[in-house]
């Protein structure tokens, strides 16, 4: 007489034979998802090395870091916040040197189309031109004279 096995869905599932195929798939899928989470974790290390020196420009209180922040973060809308808290620390004559740059950008503009005027193929001259209109904000004027220091020399970038 035969013993006739009485097999549980457990034991179907565990003794089950997979496809070649499936087998290729979870590997692969294994393997993506291993070396995504390890670039994950890669990419956080070497991005959290760069805060540690803003942290200590800010809390030894360098008056340049400072400067220089607020000179790129001017048009956010914390800006006058911060401002405010730098104020505090460095008092009100930290708010015109904050606003020098503007001022002293337009004069570079002013002098520079000056010197365009007198040779008007002056390729560092428009270059520079270029990156104080971006600086600021006028992308339409920076990209008028990026384009013409480009015609005149087109390895720039």
């Amino acid at each position: 007489m035969k013993i006739k096995k009485n097999y549980t869905p457990i034991h179907r599932t565990l003794h089950r034979k997979e496809d070649p195929t499936t087998e290729k798939i979870k590997t692969i899928v294994f393997f993506i998802v291993g070396f995504s989470l390890y670039f994950f974790v890669y990419m956080n290390t070497f991005a959290s090395q760069s805060v540690p020196q803003l942290y200590y420009s800010f809390v030894n209180e360098d008056q340049n870091a400072s400067l220089d922040m607020l000179r790129h973060i001017r048009f956010l809308s914390q800006y006058d916040s911060i401002l405010a808290m730098q104020e505090n620390i460095y008092g009100k004559q930290f708010s015109a040197e904050v606003d020098k740059a503007p001022s002293l950008r337009s004069k570079n503009i002013q002098v520079l189309e000056g010197a365009l005027k007198k040779n008007p193929k002056a390729r560092e001259v428009l270059y520079e031109l270029s990156v104080l209109y971006h600086e600021n904000r006028d992308p339409i004027r920076s990209s008028e004279y990026l384009q013409r220091a480009k015609e005149l020399d087109p390895m720039l970038k």
